[in-house]
């Protein structure tokens, strides 16, 4: 058999599949592990006049690589934002994951409570309590 007939064997796909169509399973291809948490989340960012816009929400899941925000106005992908992660009480202590990261998408969701969200890549996180929480739109013009 020649090549060309070779290649004539081969069927042909009419429209684009993945491995997750043709039923094989893919594996996840993310660098941490991803928890599904709900709980609430606020957030800041300069827009382009440096002014600082602010918004609030909950996340659908977060990592320590990155976390996906459900909200109703959602920052620019590229932008860079402050986010304060309420965490659950834990025997009656309250903490909170502070974050800066970088919004990679933004898109519409099916949740009812929101119209969207978006993910974003962490750059720096730290768990910390209430009283060591600043002001953080001063947080915000400090860091540039």
């Amino acid at each position: 058999m020649s090549a060309l007939e070779r290649t004539r064997a081969i069927p042909r796909i009419s429209t684009f599949q993945t491995a997750s169509d043709r039923g094989v399973p893919q594996m996840d291809r993310r660098e941490a592990r991803r928890f599904n948490l709900s709980v609430p989340v606020r957030f800041m960012w300069k827009n382009h006049g440096a002014s600082a816009e602010s918004g609030s929400g909950k996340t659908r899941d977060i990592s320590f690589r990155g976390l996906f925000i459900l909200a109703d106005g959602c920052p620019p992908v590229g932008s860079t934002i402050r986010a304060k992660v309420m965490l659950p009480s834990l025997e009656g202590s309250e903490l909170f994951i502070r974050i800066r990261a970088t919004v990679l998408r933004v898109e519409p969701t099916d949740a009812s409570e929101y119209a969207g969200g978006f993910a974003a890549v962490t750059k720096k996180y730290a768990l910390e309590r209430p009283h060591q929480e600043r002001s953080e739109k001063q947080e915000m013009l400090d860091e540039g």
